[in-house]
């Protein structure tokens, strides 16, 4: 695929993980702490993506740019369902996170 900002550049995403989007993504702040709304489980077939369940907390390490669907997070949470993954650091879509006044119960 390509960027939507410019055409020329183009990359991987794993297209299996696109949904419909339920809400505008919105821009959040680097070291901001987070909950997980909905489930996220990474793509096997390519690193870098943290997978992630209801219940589970992480804190955003780099700032995000528009148009924002992607956070780098780490999981500051233990337990859970993916809290014995060797991997706490990555990429999280953001339509996954919410304010943790919003976190559900896992």
């Amino acid at each position: 695929g390509s960027t939507f900002d410019d055409v020329a550049k183009e990359g991987y995403f794993p297209q299996a993980v696109l949904e419909p989007v339920t809400r505008e993504p919105r821009v959040r702040s680097m070291n901001e702490t987070c909950g997980i709304s909905t489930r996220f489980e990474a793509p096997h077939e390519i690193g870098g993506y943290l997978s992630v369940a209801v219940g589970d907390t992480v804190q955003l390490l780099h700032p995000m740019e528009k148009p924002y669907s992607w956070a780098y997070a780490k999981r500051v949470s233990e337990g859970g369902e993916f809290g014995q993954d060797d991997l706490d650091v990555g990429w999280v879509p953001e339509a996954v996170l919410c304010d943790l006044d919003a976190h559900p119960a896992g």
